[in-house]
């Protein structure tokens, strides 16, 4: 229900934002890479789930806690602005020394948000704020809520065609993993902020 609510705040927000950026803006594309804090829970998570369902198991995981993101945002002459996203994306493949079968998890969020935006040239420092849904799956993935995220950076505009831009966020959205208990038995879930903290750096065309 809060999600929902979330959601609505933000429909509301953009429907303000119309009203008072009366003039022309423009269009900005940014590419971002960014690291991910969440990516090690999901590792540590996976590990342990095949440590306890193959007996005698030695897991080896290649965890990529860098994903790629595309953020396009449409900004007004008055300094807000308006964007979705889809990422970043998350990979992780896992394996034990027993010959198991590999064990896989990928997500894809996206998410839409509102900005302010203190200047529009040279050092411009920004907040955002808004909300991300997740698409995951993998072996132990059951299911994912919407969370509110909220970021503050600050893009570097010069005469140029691309810009560069630097920014940190927190995200509030989870997914829910099976929890295999010692015994080798699915007994329990747990909830995870894959994208609980991002540092990324844009390149912005």
């Amino acid at each position: 229900m809060k999600s929902h609510s979330a959601f609505f705040q933000i429909v509301a927000c953009v429907g303000f934002m119309y009203s008072v950026s009366v003039t022309a803006g423009e269009w900005r594309f940014p590419l971002a890479i960014s690291y991910i804090g969440g990516t090690n829970d999901i590792a540590d998570l996976y590990s342990d789930n095949i440590e306890n369902e193959v007996a005698g198991a030695d897991v080896s995981s290649l965890v990529i806690p860098i994903g790629a993101s595309f953020h396009p945002y449409y900004e007004f002459d008055a300094g807000f602005g308006l964007g979705v996203g889809i990422g970043p994306a998350m990979v992780l493949s896992a394996k034990s020394n027993s010959g198991s079968r590999d064990y896989d998890y990928l997500n894809i969020p996206v998410n839409i948000d509102i900005r302010y935006t203190f200047s529009k040239t040279g050092f411009a420092p920004y907040l955002r704020a808004g909300v991300r849904k997740n698409n995951a799956s993998g072996d132990y993935e059951i299911g994912d809520n919407i969370g509110m995220f909220y970021g503050v950076g600050v893009e570097f505009r010069t005469s140029s065609r691309v810009n560069l831009g630097v920014e940190v966020a927190q995200d509030n959205s989870e997914i829910e993993f099976i929890v295999v208990d010692q015994f080798g038995d699915r007994s329990g879930s747990k909830k995870i902020k894959p994208t609980d903290l991002m540092v990324s750096f844009y390149v912005i065309f």
